[in-house]
Order: C-alpha cells, then structure tokens, then sequence
C-alpha cells in the first residue's frame, strides 16, 4: 500500500488494516487498525472511520487528523 501511495502521490487516501506491523510512521496518520475478528464492526472503530472519511471528504479541517506519532488504536 505505501508503496503505491509514494509512486501516485495521492493529495489524500485511507488505509484499513489489521496488522500494524510493517506500517511507516509518516503512513499513521492515514491508517487505521481495524479489528483482526470483527473488522470494523466495533463501534468505536466505526465512529472513526466516519472521521477519517468527512476528513477526506474535506468536511472537518485538516487539523483533526491524528499526527503522525499517535499510538494506533
């Protein structure tokens, strides 16, 4: 995945996994741990997908991204 992400340069992008391992620090604050069983059907997990998307969709500022040394949740 970041891989791709530094050959097109995309302005913004979202990545869902449930392996942290492997993941660059500067690629945290477009990641989210999602749950090895059940996905992303936790609610918690839930709520900040729908951020993380309003985000991308410029619908909250750019400021709410989490920086790029927050642990992964």
């Amino acid at each position: 995945m970041t891989d791709d992400v530094l050959r097109r340069r995309p302005g913004s992008w979202l990545a869902l996994d449930d392996d942290p391992e492997g993941w660059p620090d500067w690629a945290a604050p477009h990641f989210l741990q999602t749950d090895p069983y059940e996905g992303i059907s936790p609610p918690h997990l839930q709520d900040e997908l729908r951020r993380r998307l309003a985000l991308l969709a410029n619908l909250l500022p750019p400021s709410e991204l989490p920086p790029a040394n927050t642990p992964r949740k």
